[in-house]
């Protein structure tokens, strides 16, 4: 599980607008597919998101060619892991209704948990 905030984004007028909430969800099981790597898929990536500016929690299923430790090990050295997340959140088309300014994960925002 890892743990990502993304800051400048107004929880409570994300949750009231289904469509966006839906496409960070989204955006996000792209943007962490992609970081670790072509075996595994967006639909292998559990999101959850919750209040806190906005907290994203991951879960990613590993998968045969890609097992638990190599991903760990592929995300703990990861430079772009924050980035590519809060990119694609910024990138949503509408997500500026919910922003509060500069979408954009803070030192120290993301945080690695339990399997």
């Amino acid at each position: 599980t890892y743990s990502v905030k993304v800051a400048n984004i107004d929880f409570v007028r994300l949750e009231q607008r289904p469509d966006l909430l839906a496409a960070v969800r989204d955006a996000v099981k792209v943007a962490v597919a992609a970081e670790v790597g072509d075996a595994v898929r967006p639909e292998d990536v559990a999101v959850a998101l919750s209040a806190g500016s906005l907290i994203v929690e991951t879960t990613i299923k590993p998968t045969e060619s890609m097992p638990l430790d190599t991903m760990r090990q592929h995300l703990s050295v990861s430079d772009s892991f924050a980035t590519s997340v809060a990119q694609a959140v910024a990138n949503i088309p509408g997500i500026e209704e919910v922003a509060t300014g500069s979408i954009l994960v803070p030192v120290g925002g993301v945080g690695a948990g339990s399997a």
